[in-house]
């Protein structure tokens, strides 16, 4: 290829981004490094973190801090592309140049973000996220965050509700709970939320079972 020709021929002409990306392999890390560094700063545009997604494994993190304080950063789900090979801080200071409204780049990126950026980003969602999609986030958000998103859902579905139980602070369950309750809901729906609700709400359940004269629920 004409990339593999400039690193043989040693020319003074830089490669390209792209360029670099196809002959990574075969340079020392030395050279990856040097020629990264003058591809970006040759481009007459800002390098875009999609281009350089192939470089990554093949950059240490100081080359790599210089590298990413100038790119471009298009998507959330861009970002997750490049995760694997980030630290914490460098996934911090990439996302705060992202698009934060992109649910699914959210989700792609929860399990590589620490638990900060997290839960801001989430709460930052609040007013578009469901049930449904809140269960997917669930396993990585704090308690906190979860609870508070989870409160402000006024008509929340059970059965959503049964993926989030595990996740939830007990007195948020039970708040959503009782409320579901008060609004009429079927006692029968709440059965798989049993093992995650207080003695307390159960009580309630039991008292209204009792009052019904319904053994089997009992």
């Amino acid at each position: 290829s004409e990339a593999v020709e400039k690193v043989l021929m040693d020319t003074e002409e830089p490669l390209s981004v792209e360029e670099l990306a196809e002959v990574a392999p075969i340079l020392s890390p030395a050279q990856v490094h040097a020629d990264t560094k003058k591809a970006a700063q040759s481009s007459e545009a800002k390098t875009s973190l999609k281009d350089l997604i192939p470089l990554l494994p093949f950059l240490d993190d100081e080359i790599m801090d210089e590298i990413l304080s100038q790119v471009n950063v298009d998507s959330l789900k861009e970002v997750s592309c490049a995760a694997p090979f980030l630290d914490d801080d460098q996934l911090d200071a990439l996302v705060s140049k992202a698009d934060t409204s992109d649910w699914e780049g959210i989700l792609a990126l929860a399990p590589f973000l620490s638990d900060d950026t997290l839960d801001g980003l989430a709460e930052r969602c609040m007013e578009e996220v469901d049930e449904h999609k809140l269960t997917q986030l669930a396993p990585f958000l704090s308690e906190q965050t979860l609870s508070k998103m989870a409160q402000k859902m006024e008509n929340i579905d059970l059965h959503a509700l049964v993926g989030l139980a595990p996740f939830l602070e007990d007195e948020t369950l039970d708040e959503i709970v009782n409320r579901e309750l008060d609004k009429g809901c079927s006692i029968k729906d709440l059965t798989p939320l049993y093992p995650f609700l207080s003695s307390e709400t159960m009580r309630r359940l039991m008292q209204h079972f009792l009052r019904a004269g319904d053994i089997e629920g009992m």
